[in-house]
């Protein structure tokens, strides 16, 4: 298939996403919306309804689950939430991810894999979107951010934990 061929296709099936969620009730907005994030970031043509891994921080460490599954058919995303401790826009970013990556023909169901601090947004976001989880994957996953970088398991990191208050509009004080 030629580029012009590929390119076609991938507007041809990101249009049928967008009518059939608009079929199901969704608004013209959310469709709207779609087609404007696909044109902004690219949609890759991939077999329906295909496996898929949504890795939170580190890209590319340690990556014996990710080349284990890519070997049995699964995609691989990545949606940098860094600096955003599984906040809300944390998760706002990962539910863009998820929309445009589903209308484009992976599992309406995804495997979580964090690493570390990682594991704060795939424990919030599968606790948002349970019937959205596959399953999870945690490698020594934060999933407290009082423990790191609040510095209650121990280590502290001062200019993490500010930041991570600031991702939640909270105040130490209070």
């Amino acid at each position: 298939m030629n580029a012009r061929a590929q390119r076609k296709a991938r507007r041809e099936l990101v249009e049928a996403r967008s009518a059939e969620r608009e079929a199901r009730g969704r608004n013209k907005k959310s469709a709207s919306r779609l087609r404007r994030v696909r044109r902004k970031v690219g949609a890759v043509l991939v077999e329906t309804l295909a496996p898929w891994i949504l890795r939170a921080r580190f890209f590319g460490h340690r990556p014996a689950l990710d080349v284990a599954l890519l070997e049995r058919g699964f995609h691989l995303a990545y949606c940098d939430v860094t600096d955003l401790y599984g906040s809300d826009e944390a998760l706002a970013r990962w539910d863009a991810c998820y929309d445009l990556l589903t209308a484009c023909g992976l599992s309406q169901q995804v495997v979580l894999e964090g690493m570390s601090r990682g594991g704060l947004p795939i424990v919030n976001w599968a606790a948002a979107h349970p019937e959205q989880v596959a399953a999870i994957y945690g490698d020594n996953p934060v999933a407290d951010f009082r423990s790191w970088p609040g510095g209650r398991s121990g280590k502290r990191s001062e200019r993490d934990w500010r930041r991570c208050l600031q991702a939640y509009a909270l105040d130490e004080a209070a």
